[in-house]
């Protein structure tokens, strides 16, 4: 074989060696491309979800709080729970029974925490001594005999209409 044959024969290879090259390119490029698109509708359609969370939670009452930076959550833009929180007076149940507020907090708004309630007649004016809350809570709904403790400290209202038949 003569050294141009050689040459040609290399140039040849070196041909073909530039065309898997390319072909790979092509191909590494179409996938960056089609992961960009999977990735940009990943996005549009979490930014769709979030909205509509956004409009469930407002529907709900609840005010969505802003999202949060490394995980770590914000408490000065946490919504509240419950809308009505912010409309509570001072002394709305100022010189009332714990029992009393409650009916009132739990007719509006069934299943509430015990905490939640506790926080709630407190901003609403009613004043206790006791160190124990929680426990002083559970005493006077179960003495009052309308309450329901429904699990994990939630209470409700006892259903009046199937108890008396």
């Amino acid at each position: 074989m003569s050294k141009i044959e050689e040459a040609t024969i290399a140039s040849e290879e070196s041909r073909i060696d530039l065309s898997r090259d390319d072909d790979i390119i092509a191909t590494a490029i179409k996938a960056t491309k089609q992961a960009q698109q999977l990735r940009d509708a990943a996005i549009k359609r979490l930014l769709e979800l979030r909205e509509q969370i956004e409009r469930d939670l407002e529907t709900l009452g609840l005010k969505p709080s802003e999202p949060s930076r490394n995980g770590v959550k914000n408490p000065e833009s946490q919504g509240e729970p419950h809308r009505s929180r912010s409309r509570r007076a001072p002394t709305e149940f100022k010189g009332m029974s714990l029992a009393e507020v409650g009916k009132i907090l739990l007719k509006d708004r069934p299943g509430m925490h015990g905490s939640e309630i506790e926080e709630l007649a407190k901003k609403g004016g009613y004043k206790s001594k006791s160190e124990h809350f929680q426990s002083y809570l559970a005493v006077a709904f179960k003495r009052d005999g309308n309450f329901e403790n429904i699990g994990g400290n939630r209470w409700k209202l006892k259903d009046t209409a199937s108890a008396s038949s």
